[in-house]
């Protein structure tokens, strides 16, 4: 089976391997393509770099407070699975074989949203833009109302004249 690489890699099936959007064939198909041609080895190492600098981009960094909470509950947990470990010890008895896996309750106490520094830029914009729309709007109705009674007063003149 031969394909045409480039057409194969400018289709949008690579990406959407990236993002996990691709059906079970068409992932064997996109792993076995990888192992049979460099290139489109080269352009998913490529996509996924070009993912990761993205996720980079938008990262943003816990408060504090956050981080001493995790901390707080990884210690917890620590000290459980020892007293655990130290319960078995002394009474004998084997570790479980079951599912033992813990999860973190990550809670923001915080009501506030945050937001990138440059989509505040963007926000204030906006809000101004609105006020300046706002203003002008009111500018041009006032003036329309005026302008409507001009008009009433001259065709009041007009009959009165006649």
């Amino acid at each position: 089976m031969t394909i045409d690489v480039e057409k194969y890699i400018n289709s949008g099936i690579l990406e959407a391997y990236i993002t996990g959007g691709v059906t079970p064939a068409q992932e064997c198909e996109i792993l076995h393509l990888k192992e049979k041609y460099p290139e489109i080895r080269d352009a998913l190492f490529k996509l996924e770099g070009d993912l990761e600098l993205l996720a980079q981009s938008m990262a943003l960094i816990p408060s504090s407070c956050i981080r001493d909470e995790v901390e707080a509950n990884i210690n917890k947990i620590i000290v459980q699975e020892q007293a655990a470990k130290a319960f078995q010890a002394y009474n004998n008895i084997a570790p479980s074989e079951g599912n033992t896996q813990q999860y973190i309750n990550v809670e923001s106490r915080s009501s506030h949203v945050y937001i990138h520094k440059g989509w505040k830029w963007v926000f204030a914009a906006v809000f101004i833009l609105g006020k300046i729309f706002l203003a002008t709007a009111i500018y041009f109705y006032l003036e329309n109302r005026h302008a409507q009674l001009q008009i009433k007063q001259l065709k009041s003149n007009t009959e009165v004249i006649k």
